[in-house]
């Protein structure tokens, strides 16, 4: 629903988007321009209506919810089923018959990002604000894929102990591919990016501190006590 009172609802067969009004339940159709309108977000920071088209080589459309005119609001292109919003605005969608799950900026312009392949008919997509979990259920399977879109970040180290001096190789891992790293080793020296090898030359105790930042500025930071 927008923040006038009107609710939005697609019919995939009829290729129709209704706008209804709560207060008397009044309807009419609003559009029909777009081809199999699987899903519907209305995007209330921007006032508009977006819609996911169900046929190859689609955008995500904006509708106006006035005119019922259609507008391509991605260069992205796809066969989209359904979006949702986290507290940052950005946009997650469900391509079904890929299995991905990607995540868009709020300006909704660019490449988006493939959050997570391999579901199974990702019909639907419900972003929990509060925990900041993304419900994805799937249609065949008969499950829901819950996936936490907070910031986190972990660390793999190889090897795992050894006596001075030593080579450590470390590798960053975070749920959001485009993430970047920064690697603090405890001993002055500092690296960048996903991987990073760094020589301890002299025993002690170390902290190995891992920093993740998504490209909207989140951060994650985990330390690792390690010891040569």
């Amino acid at each position: 629903s927008d923040t006038s009172g009107y609710l939005y609802i697609s019919d995939t067969q009829t290729n129709r988007i209704y706008k209804v009004q709560l207060s008397t339940g009044v309807s009419w159709s609003l559009s029909n321009s777009i081809t199999w309108p699987n899903g519907l977000f209305f995007d209330r920071r921007n006032n508009r209506l977006l819609v996911a088209s169900n046929v190859t080589g689609s955008p995500l459309w904006d509708v106006n919810t006035s005119t019922g005119d259609a507008t391509a609001a991605t260069t992205f292109v796809g066969e989209f089923d359904a979006m949702d919003e986290d507290n940052r605005h950005n946009l997650y969608v469900s391509w079904s018959g890929t299995g991905n799950v990607y995540r868009f900026d709020s300006s909704l312009s660019g490449v988006p990002t493939l959050l997570r392949s391999g579901h199974n008919q990702p019909e639907g997509i419900c972003f929990n604000r509060e925990h900041s979990i993304l419900a994805i259920p799937n249609m065949f399977g008969h499950t829901v894929d819950l996936i936490p879109c907070n910031v986190d970040v972990w660390a793999e180290f190889y090897p795992v102990s050894g006596w001075a001096p030593v080579n450590v190789a470390c590798t960053g891992n975070s749920i959001f591919s485009d993430a970047s790293y920064e690697w603090d080793f405890g001993d002055g020296h500092t690296a960048t990016g996903e991987t990073a090898v760094h020589e301890y030359a002299a025993p002690g105790n170390y902290d190995i501190i891992v920093r993740a930042i998504t490209p909207q500025n989140d951060t994650a930071t985990r330390v690792y006590p390690r010891q040569v």
